[in-house]
């Protein structure tokens, strides 16, 4: 019995110091880092990855683009089920979800704003991506909005999924703000737009 008991314990600890091991590998990055110390640019930044996952898989199983919209209350018309197709049971064809297990809300923004996702790149606010390379996505796509963003947060991200990680510069490009996958603008206190796809041509 204690041989067990001495070898759970082992396995255990070894389970652990990979996991630390992997997490170390996965974060350790200079953008990364500065996001890992503030808190909440790291939760915009999980609920982007989340919802990210969550429309791919979507896309995959329907050919279609999905809209989850945060509903301030009950009785706000974002509540219903159909600005939720990644949370709520859809009718239409493939749909194979939840795709994500709770809607996204208001609390899934740190800064008290909106969070949106959208099914059409070209539609306001984004207005389209122009990725690397100079690739322009429009029309149909997805990417997702957060509103009251400060500027420095909208830089950390940018940094994170837009800067090249084989430059050693951490300069920003002087237009990040309308070039890659991260665009923002002062609109409603800062708002944060986050490309996740496009639909295949």
């Amino acid at each position: 019995m204690g041989r067990i008991t001495g070898f759970k314990q082992a396995f255990v600890q070894g389970v652990i110091a990979s996991s630390i091991f992997i997490i170390v590998a996965v974060v350790a990055t200079p953008t990364m880092d500065e996001i890992v110390e503030d808190g909440k640019s790291l939760q915009v930044l999980r609920v982007f990855e989340r919802t990210s996952r969550a429309c791919t898989k979507h896309y995959k199983d329907t050919g279609r683009m999905a809209t989850e919209f945060a509903s301030a209350s009950e009785s706000d018309r974002y509540a219903l089920k159909r600005y939720h197709q990644l949370s709520a049971k859809q009718l239409y064809k493939g749909w194979d979800g939840p795709y994500i297990q709770v809607p996204i809300t208001q609390a899934d923004n740190p800064y008290a704003g909106t969070v949106e996702l959208h099914n059409n790149l070209s539609t306001h606010p984004a207005l389209g991506f122009e990725l690397a390379g100079g690739t322009l996505a429009h029309e149909e796509g997805q990417y997702l909005v957060f509103t009251r963003i400060p500027e420095e947060v909208a830089q950390r991200l940018d940094r994170h999924l837009d800067m090249d990680a084989a430059s050693d510069s951490e300069e920003l490009d002087p237009q990040w703000k309308t070039k890659g996958r991260v665009e923002y603008t002062r609109e409603n206190n800062g708002t944060l737009s986050l490309f996740i796809l496009k639909s295949r041509d």
